[in-house]
C-alpha cells in the first residue's frame, strides 16, 4: 500500500522553471521535478492519483491555490516536496 505524509512548511522546495508569456511569467512544473521527490513514474502515478481524490473530497491545497486544475496542483505539491511518500511496513515487495 502506498501512503504519504504532508511536509512541514520548513522543508526545502526545489527551484522551478520560470516561463514568460507575454509579460506574464509562471512557474512550470515538469515530471523531472517530481521524480526528485518520489521513486519512479509509477510512484508518481498513484500518489498523484490519490492526492487528487483526496483534494476533490475536500483536503486542504499545500501549496497557493492558481487557476490551474487539481492535477498540475498536485504535481505542484509533489516537485514543492510538500507531499512524501512512505513504504508501508505491511506490504510485500
Amino acid at each position: 500500500m502506498l501512503s504519504f505524509r504532508l511536509a512541514t512548511a520548513t522543508e526545502s522546495t526545489p527551484n522551478h522553471t520560470i516561463v514568460h508569456n507575454g509579460g506574464n511569467s509562471m512557474a512550470r512544473v515538469t515530471i523531472e521535478d517530481c521524480l526528485k521527490n518520489v521513486n519512479n513514474r509509477f510512484e508518481l502515478v498513484h500518489l498523484t492519483a490519490k492526492r487528487v481524490r483526496q483534494l476533490r473530497e475536500g483536503a486542504e491545497r499545500l501549496i497557493p491555490p492558481t487557476k490551474n486544475g487539481d492535477v498540475v496542483t498536485v504535481l505542484r505539491e509533489i516537485a514543492a516536496n510538500r507531499i512524501v511518500t512512505r513504504k508501508d511496513e505491511n506490504t510485500p515487495i
